[in-house]
């Protein structure tokens, strides 16, 4: 047992006391008691450490269930939804800005919590603990969003433009020409025609009736951050052509084959995450391949909900590639498209399939990716040529989100 006394004062001072308690004596309570001060009193940063002198709050773990880190669980948070999900299972308890309400302030600098004599991170205790009134419902990619967002200070930061720290790559196509760091292929130009912001956008011009490649690529392998998995955004504007102009790529990553994944593909293939616009049904589809083609042949693709591809009209279009999960998940207009996949679209046929199924169907990302394609890729004798505008890319490793 035993009590301490401190003087309060305006800023913040570090008080440590040890007290003793019999192993049996399950009424042993830590309390403090702030009856004679008539001013607000902040604690942070509380721990008890069991032993013979205080403890250090970047310690490892005490014996018990280890505590959930987002760089053990591998998840990325994503800020956006992060804060969905903070809204509508924590904001009830801890206030929309996590101020507090009937549950404790959590908008401090707190970096521990402890529970049944075991240290967790934010992530980790929202895991196993939270909400409060069903614990455990929000583990997973959930804890990583919602801590993702807390520690972003409940904020989201815009990324219409590319100010200063917008994404790791952001480009508005404003230069007299076109930024160093892509290289062009095929027909494009810089161009006053269309744009979205600024004066000017990119404009990709397929000429159709055979094979084409035409856009922007970029060196991934000079981006670390983002060769494991990264998201990306582009506002997209495509003039309408009538009947079937034939299917086309407008963003594509690859990289090396992932040979530790599977066995079936040699250090000469490439794994290959498309976004592409089927030509009959003038709808998006996700799309994956290995190269060269058909050796082996994969080609698969999810066309799921068949979602129409906005014309003559600008458009927010949103993707995650995950070589580490081997996920594809697409955003248009901020609403989570259906053609995402983890490991593998279900479905056959015209809905989801693949033209060859030596890996079993499932889409093996590669080992890192180190190339990202924009623009217009053709493939069919029968494709009509077509324009496409993009303006305003940012890739990033976090969630890009739509303009306001």
């Amino acid at each position: 047992m035993g009590t301490q006394t401190e003087a309060l004062t305006t800023t913040y001072k570090e008080v440590k006391h040890t007290f003793t308690a019999a192993t049996a004596d399950d009424s042993a309570r830590l309390t403090f008691n702030m009856g004679q001060s008539d001013v607000d009193v902040s604690l942070d940063n509380i721990g008890v450490f069991e032993g013979t002198e205080c403890g250090n709050f970047a310690a490892a773990p005490l014996a018990g269930t280890p505590p959930v880190a987002l760089a053990e669980s591998g998840l990325i948070g994503n800020l956006a939804d992060g804060k969905t999900q903070y809204d509508a299972k924590c904001a009830g308890c801890h206030g929309v800005a996590g101020a507090g309400a009937t549950g404790p302030a959590i908008n401090t600098n707190k970096v521990v919590f402890s529970k049944n004599n075991t240290q967790y991170s934010f992530e980790g205790y929202v895991a196993e603990f939270m909400p409060k009134s069903a614990p455990g419902t929000c583990s997973g990619q959930c804890a990583a969003d919602v801590a993702a967002y807390v520690k972003a200070g409940f904020n989201i930061p815009n990324k219409d433009t590319c100010s200063a720290g917008t994404g790791v790559i952001c480009e508005d196509f404003e230069g007299a020409a076109l930024n160093d760091r892509w290289t062009s292929v095929g027909t494009t130009e810089l161009t006053t025609e269309e744009k979205l912001s600024g004066t000017k956008a990119l404009k990709i011009s397929g000429a159709g009736s055979a094979y084409n490649a035409n856009g922007l690529n970029l060196d991934l392998s000079k981006f670390t951050s983002l060769t494991k998995n990264h998201y990306g955004r582009l506002m997209l504007k495509t003039p309408v052509i009538t009947g079937d102009a034939g299917d086309f790529t407008f963003i594509e990553a690859s990289g090396p084959a992932n040979l530790l994944a599977t066995t079936r593909l040699t250090d000469s293939n490439r794994a290959i995450y498309r976004a592409r616009v089927n030509g009959s049904a003038v709808s998006l589809m996700a799309n994956y391949d290995t190269s060269p083609y058909g050796a082996p042949l994969t080609d698969c693709w999810s066309h799921s909900n068949f979602v129409p591809v906005p014309k003559d009209t600008w458009a927010c279009f949103e993707w995650r590639f995950d070589a580490t999960t081997n996920t594809l998940t697409y955003w248009l207009n901020g609403t989570k498209l259906g053609m995402s996949v983890k490991d593998k679209a279900i479905g056959s046929g015209a809905v989801a399939g693949c033209a060859g199924h030596p890996l079993d169907d499932i889409w093996s990302g590669p080992s890192s990716f180190d190339k990202l394609h924009i623009g217009i890729d053709q493939y069919h004798a029968t494709s009509k040529p077509r324009t496409l505008y993009v303006d305003d890319v940012v890739v990033d490793t976090e969630r890009v989100n739509c303009p306001n």
